[in-house]
């Protein structure tokens, strides 16, 4: 049962707040197109992704201040949001808003509604991964499906490293890091968007079971895997 909730910098407990109905997030589902097939007998699957999970939490907070730090944390989507029954887990918002806020006596009561996306990801996937200059590292993914890290880089000039058998060509600064943000899918060099950083078909993913990364000498860096779960 969902005691409190930690949204962002919000966290229902410190705050005085006090969960007045139990919410239920909606499970993962994926998302299908059926297209049927002209001339023939039966229909085509085209997958397209997976929907959204949604929560609605009733709160009954302190003061109308403490709604209003609430509704200033949903202004922002992809906060990180954490449950009390689920802990070692998180998800990340699509969006979440505050609404329907009411006095109760001396406090106020008021609806939380989010919608977040589709995976669960685990607090073992935000602990980064050195990635020595020239070597290579194991690197084990605990799920059942790809996980989409956050590769940060320095060096200089042209460069490819590898995960698995797949080979990944980059364009290093010199000064300062490269960021690849694989979820995102954006490079960046000092905050700014590096559009010819990356050079391959698509950003890397670190698939389920036992990887090798392995980066060329020269180069170093640091890999955060943001693991998930379906």
């Amino acid at each position: 049962m969902v005691r409190s909730f930690i949204l962002g910098t919000f966290n229902s407990l410190a705050t005085g707040c006090r969960i007045t109905n139990p919410p239920v997030l909606t499970p993962t589902a994926r998302v299908v197109d059926e297209v049927e097939i002209i001339g023939g007998e039966g229909r085509l699957m085209r997958p397209r992704g997976w929907s959204l999970r949604t929560l609605t939490i009733g709160l009954l907070a302190p003061t109308l201040e403490v709604i209003d730090q609430l509704a200033g944390v949903c202004a922002t989507p992809g906060v990180e949001l954490r449950l009390s029954h689920l802990p070692g887990r998180f998800f990340l918002t699509a969006s979440s808003a505050v609404s329907e806020v009411t006095r109760f006596g001396s406090r106020f009561q008021a609806t939380l509604e989010i919608a977040c996306r589709p995976f669960t990801y685990l607090e073992s996937g935000l602990t980064p991964i050195t990635l020595p200059a020239g070597g290579s590292v194991q690197v084990s993914n605990p799920s059942l499906i790809p996980a989409r890290p956050t590769i940060t880089l320095t060096g200089s000039g042209q460069a490819t490293f590898r995960i698995g058998a797949t080979p990944y060509t980059v364009r290093l600064p010199g000064s300062g890091e490269l960021v690849i943000d694989c979820a995102a899918r954006t490079c960046t060099v000092s905050g700014q968007i590096a559009l010819d950083a990356l050079t391959a078909t698509d950003f890397p993913v670190l698939p389920a079971g036992t990887t090798t990364v392995s980066v060329p000498a020269g180069v170093s860096g640091r890999l955060l895997p943001r693991w998930r779960h379906p």
